[in-house]
């Protein structure tokens, strides 16, 4: 695996259950980020993996967590654009963290490079709690 030049790919994140205040992953439950890739390339690139880490502000900036990774095994041809779904889960003291998502991309000549999917900040919350629930 020789890294590269990365392709020319535009990539944009998504967050479904983002709110007007930004975006909050919710503790416990699934967090999905919707990962758009359009090709601007002449021939086929293919993403092999999705994954991230979320990191203290800085002036820290140090990793809190390694989120793990998902096969995406996505061919994407010329010109085209395709969409994935990579879910967040955590279990985490409520905060706010930096989010940083990347793509492992193939080139035709076999070559692979990193492509960075979102770097944001982020809120880490706990779930709504219900006085009906019973588990309480």
């Amino acid at each position: 695996m020789k890294a590269s030049v990365p392709p020319a790919v535009s990539i944009n994140t998504t967050f479904p259950n983002a709110e007007i205040f930004g975006i909050k992953l919710v503790n416990g439950q699934k967090n999905p980020a919707i990962i758009s890739v359009q090709n601007a390339e002449d021939t086929p690139i293919k993403i092999h993996l999705i994954g991230g880490s979320l990191w203290s502000l800085p002036p820290d900036f140090e990793v809190v967590r390694n989120l793990s990774m998902a096969r995406a095994n996505l061919e994407i041809g010329p010109g085209d654009t395709s969409s994935l779904e990579y879910i967040i889960n955590t279990e985490l003291h409520p905060q706010d963290l930096r989010l940083m998502l990347g793509a492992v991309v193939e080139h035709p000549e076999g070559q692979f490079s990193q492509v960075t999917a979102f770097n944001g900040t982020v809120s880490i919350v706990d779930a709504p709690i219900s006085m009906f629930d019973p588990q309480m």
